[in-house]
């Protein structure tokens, strides 16, 4: 059975009131399978599943009136509703994007999560600051900023936030294990040397799930780069490409 032919099936059994295929309609509106994504068709045929005591169906439509209500606490101003909605859309946005699926309405819900998290973070609220700095972390729904996301995870930190806390003390390791790169490499490991070259190349290293930039510097890059192909490091002599000059420049 093809997709349309799935839908025009569902239809029918859902017009003649059998409140299962009521529900699986909705859901298929609300998903966009099979069908153009409407809200107000999803609403329709939940509520009319919903009607007639199906169990999904009055679970989904509380869901919905849950969603109206935060927002309407949340557009008078409280904090907690503010960052309800936002975790809801980040969620939301999360579990799009973990599946590969409706894209365009993650990067649209990422946008509302950072709108909603930002107002509950302005107002002190911790966990909205830890989430809205995950964002700044990843570049979701704003302009990636990884100083901003720290800054943001200072804040929730401070006020006892135990997520923004491992945070922070994995920046705190990046910091010394970077500091100790450096210290083996100028002391003449070749693997060391290598490691430091590609991260002043990049300017970006990696901390838990997001890059924590250094200072790029693509020559310092390539002259860490060169000490370590001197040593006999493999992968450091494909980085580098000679010239005919007998120069050598970064590929």
């Amino acid at each position: 059975m093809s997709g349309k032919e799935y839908i025009e099936e569902l239809r029918e059994r859902a017009e003649q009131g059998d409140a299962k295929a009521q529900y699986e309609l909705g859901s298929c509106y609300e998903r966009g399978k099979g069908v153009e994504r409407n809200h107000e068709q999803a609403v329709e045929w939940f509520s009319r599943a919903a009607e007639q005591d199906f169990g999904p169906a009055k679970a989904t439509i509380s869901k919905f009136k849950d969603v109206a209500r935060m927002r309407e606490l949340a557009e008078l101003g409280d904090a907690i509703s503010q960052y309800q909605l936002g975790k809801y859309y980040f969620t939301s946005a999360d579990s799009y994007v973990k599946r590969r699926v409706h894209l365009d309405e993650a990067a649209e819900s990422f946008g509302k999560a950072a709108e909603w998290l930002g107002k509950a973070a302005e107002q002190g609220h911790a966990e909205a600051q830890y989430y809205l700095g995950c964002l700044y972390g990843r570049g979701r729904g704003v302009e990636k900023d990884l100083e901003r996301a720290f800054e943001l995870f200072g804040k929730a930190a401070g006020q006892g936030d135990e997520h923004a806390r491992k945070a922070l003390e994995e920046k705190s390791k990046f910091e010394a294990d970077f500091a100790d790169l450096r210290e083996r490499a100028e002391k003449g490991d070749a693997e060391a040397q290598y490691n430091l070259g590609m991260a002043y190349k990049s300017g970006e290293t990696f901390v838990f799930s997001w890059g924590y930039p250094i200072d790029k510097d693509p020559e310092r890059g390539v002259e860490w780069l060169r000490r370590a192909a001197e040593q006999g490091h493999e992968l450091a002599k494909r980085r580098l490409i000679v010239r005919p000059t007998g120069r050598v420049r970064p590929s």
